[in-house]
This record gives C-alpha cells, sequence and structure tokens, in this order.
C-alpha cells in the first residue's frame, strides 16, 4: 500500500473518530437546548449543525483526503425552495446543509432512534421517514415555513453504475408546497462511501466530490395536469429522466 493511501486511511479514521466524539455531544447539550422554545432550539441547532459539518469537510479537506466544486450554490438556500439530489454518498448531505443556514431534510428512522444522533435530529426538527404520510406533511409544513428541504428521491445511496429510479415522494412534495424546485446533481469520483462502500474501506486516490444547481423547473405546467397523483407521476418521470441524462454526461 502507499504512502498516501496509509495517510488517507490514518486521517479518514481520524476524521470518523472526531465525528463520534462530537456526537457525543448532543447527548449532553440538548437537555441545555429543550430549555429554549422549540423554534429558538431548532434555529440554534441548525446553525451548530451547519458549521460543524462545514468544518468536518474542511479539516477532510485539509489532510488531504478529499477536494470539491459547488457550481451554482448561491442559487441555493432560497425560501420554500425544495432540493431535488441523487445520493451517490454518506457525506453528500453534509455539504448541502452545510451551505444553506435553516435548511431541513428527511432522515432515517433508525438515526432519529439512535441514542447518539437522535438528539440533534431531535432538536433540528428535521423529518423523519417512519411514516410516509408524516414524511410527506412534515416536508410540506416545512416548505410553507419558507425553509430550503433537502430530499433525495432514490431514497437510498446509488450503487455505482445503477440506474437512477425516483420515488414519487419528492414530486408529490414540490407540487404540494415548493415555491421553487431545483434539481441538484452531485457526483464523487473515486466512488467512496457509496451503499455497499463503507467509510472505513479508503479509495486508490484522494475523492473530488462534485454538487451542480441546475436551473429551476417550472412547477406551474405540472400544476396544471390534474389532481397531484397524476401529476406528481409526470414530474417524477421528469426528474428521473433529466438525472439520468445529467448524470451520464458526468
Amino acid at each position: 500500500m502507499s504512502l498516501d493511501r496509509l495517510w488517507r486511511g490514518f486521517g479518514t479514521y481520524l476524521s470518523f473518530f472526531i465525528f463520534g466524539l462530537v456526537s457525543l455531544i448532543w447527548v449532553v447539550l440538548y437537555p441545555a437546548l429543550s430549555l429554549c422554545s422549540a423554534e429558538r432550539r431548532q434555529r440554534l441547532t441548525r446553525v451548530l449543525v451547519r458549521r460543524w459539518f462545514l468544518f468536518f469537510l474542511r479539516f477532510m479537506r485539509a489532510l488531504g483526503l478529499c477536494s470539491w466544486e459547488l457550481v451554482g450554490a448561491a442559487e441555493l438556500g432560497r425560501p420554500g425552495q425544495l432540493i431535488v439530489a441523487n445520493h451517490p454518498m454518506f457525506l453528500d448531505i453534509m455539504f448541502l446543509l452545510a451551505l444553506m443556514p435553516n435548511a431541513s431534510c428527511i432522515v432515517k428512522g433508525s438515526l432519529r432512534r439512535n441514542p447518539v444522533t437522535r438528539w440533534a435530529i431531535i432538536a433540528s426538527n428535521y423529518v423523519s421517514n417512519d411514516s410516509t404520510e408524516a414524511m410527506l406533511s412534515g416536508a410540506v409544513t416545512a416548505l410553507s415555513r419558507g425553509e430550503p428541504f433537502i430530499i433525495f428521491p432514490e431514497g437510498t445511496r446509488t450503487e455505482p453504475g445503477a440506474a437512477v429510479v425516483f420515488q414519487r415522494g419528492a414530486a408529490h412534495i414540490a407540487l404540494s408546497g415548493a415555491k421553487v424546485l431545483t434539481p441538484v446533481v452531485l457526483t464523487c469520483h473515486p466512488p467512496t462511501m457509496t451503499k455497499g462502500f463503507p467509510w472505513y474501506r479508503i479509495p486508490p486516490q484522494k475523492w473530488h466530490f462534485t454538487m451542480t444547481a441546475c436551473k429551476d423547473i417550472e412547477l406551474a405546467p405540472f400544476r396544471a395536469m390534474g389532481p397531484v397523483p397524476v401529476a406528481s407521476r409526470r414530474l417524477n418521470e421528469h426528474l428521473q429522466m433529466m438525472m439520468t441524462q445529467r448524470l451520464s454526461n458526468a
């Protein structure tokens, strides 16, 4: 194994060791945050989460583990904006949350029940995917409050080379409550932290993450197509086709 790969292995283990330690702080921090009103607790926690994710990513970059390119980042974070992205790796949600103040997202129910991660998730008022109905309602409510909202329509990380398959929930949320719909294309080369590729498996070279915010999709023509179940099917097909095309050219 090369010296470079050994260093990146050490840096990766160090990064996630620190990440685990900081995650434990939330167990202590949550009781203090619970003294605040729900609105203030959410705002403070999201500021802390955003700054922590930004520091963590910059720390990994400083160690030489990764690099990135963010195209159109200034277009993200608008009130009531739904960001629809593909899901190539474990850390992509960190990039998106680090870019946008007060952004919300959907998290796995297992993370909300985890004794370490649950406190930051509860305090941030992120939406759990335990119940489809509650998830859709929670996302629409967040958008109606003017929060940017992030969703991965695939529902799980994409396996490298696999076809993009979107579930219709994102399209339903967009038509029901979004003011703006912005597709975001994410890539990571070489693939790392994908489905079936744990964080401790070190790629052959430093990984490079690219985020490209695409042109907003006009929702009015889709809303005019009829009831939400019908219109969401058309919008979902459009999003899936567009994402497939953009990824094939990446």
